[in-house]
């Protein structure tokens, strides 16, 4: 079997996540929502990384998935 989940690969650097911050606390029915997070890496390797943004919705009776991968982004953080 798999021994680590997709996502939780093993590293020798460190990576540090800063707050989530959301231009709305709430999605308007024909808008949008923007989405930013600074990373950071304190170790003494550069570190090649993929960010993901997963959003969950509050009415999980019409849609069953509890949480939907939506945004991604590729990073190279230097050492």
């Amino acid at each position: 079997g798999v021994a680590w989940p997709f996502g939780h690969g093993l590293s020798y650097s460190r990576l540090q996540y800063g707050p989530l911050l959301l231009s709305s606390g709430a999605l308007p029915r024909t808008g949008a929502v923007n989405a930013s997070v600074a990373v950071s890496n304190p170790s003494s390797l550069a570190l090649n990384h993929t960010v993901l943004l997963f959003a969950a919705a509050d009415f999980r009776r019409v849609i069953p998935e509890a949480q939907q991968l939506k945004a991604f982004r590729r990073v190279l953080l230097p050492a």
